[in-house]
């Protein structure tokens, strides 16, 4: 474990073996950094958890919120969190994750497994990434969407599941109806 200049480790907050922390970085109250992520295998008709060895390495001036849990990556993989990243309070990042620099994951967000999210994203509250799911740079996933897709760069995608922002606004339109005029 190596930590940063700096750094600043809330109450209750938890950093286990294998994670690096950049300096002038902030854990929250009651974070976990370093955990083990949920990867279960089948082996002869019975489920196993694959034991996660890897590594977690956070960048300079991130800002993890309290109670949010980032899990080691699987074998010798890394989970990364860019430079000056903000995550919300609650969230979780799994294993193998790789988050661009300056980029905002809100509240309660969860972000699966070997996802990598370019420089720059905004990921709303509640929002979920799939496993292995590309958010390219400067994207942006609203509020509580499901990303099962790709998103490209500079992309706005919305819904459960997401789908570019625009189309989400134009299916919702079409399904409210419209109010008459005063005459019946």
């Amino acid at each position: 474990m190596c930590i940063g200049r700096s750094t600043r480790i809330g109450a209750n907050a938890t950093v286990l073996e294998g994670v690096t922390i950049g300096d002038g970085v902030v854990i929250g109250e009651g974070a976990v950094v370093g955990a083990t992520g949920l990867q279960v295998i089948a082996v002869d008709d019975a489920s196993q958890d694959l034991q996660h060895t890897g590594r977690v390495r956070i960048c300079d001036g991130a800002l993890l919120l309290a109670n949010c849990v980032v899990a080691r990556g699987l074998f010798h993989d890394e989970t990364s969190i860019g430079a000056n990243v903000r995550i919300g309070n609650l969230s979780f990042v799994s294993h193998n994750v790789a988050i661009g620099e300056r980029s905002i994951i809100g509240h309660s967000v969860t972000i699966a497994g070997h996802a990598m999210l370019g420089e720059g994203v905004t990921v709303g509250p509640g929002a979920t990434i799939s496993d292995g799911v590309r958010v390219g740079e400067g994207a942006q996933v609203t509020l509580g969407a499901v990303v099962v897709r790709n998103v490209p760069a500079h992309g706005h995608v919305t819904g459960n599941f997401a789908v570019k922002h625009r189309l989400f606004l134009r299916r919702q339109q079409r399904g409210i109806p419209r109010a008459r005029c005063g005459c019946s």
